[in-house]
């Protein structure tokens, strides 16, 4: 892909890739619910896909490598997860 994505873009795909739910996405990166799906329609978008399941395959295609390797770097600065 040409373009590049954001950083929040980058956390949400690494979260979807190992299986967290729009709302745990939401409450982990500290943004609504809204936020979430607003990245994820961008995602589907930049990657010509119309699903979760075809986005983390594209994703992959492309070369990205979305999952707990990136997200442990990433996430380690936001802190711990806030209770339900």
């Amino acid at each position: 892909m040409e373009s590049v994505l954001t950083e929040d873009e980058r956390r949400v795909l690494d979260l979807l890739a190992v299986g967290l739910s729009t709302i745990d996405i939401a409450l982990l990166l500290r943004m609504s619910d809204a936020a979430v799906r607003r990245h994820v329609a961008v995602l589907l978008r930049h990657y010509g896909v119309e699903d979760r399941t075809s986005l983390l395959a594209a994703a992959r295609l492309a070369g990205q490598r979305p999952g707990l390797a990136r997200l442990a770097r990433g996430v380690a600065r936001t802190g711990p997860l806030p209770p339900r």
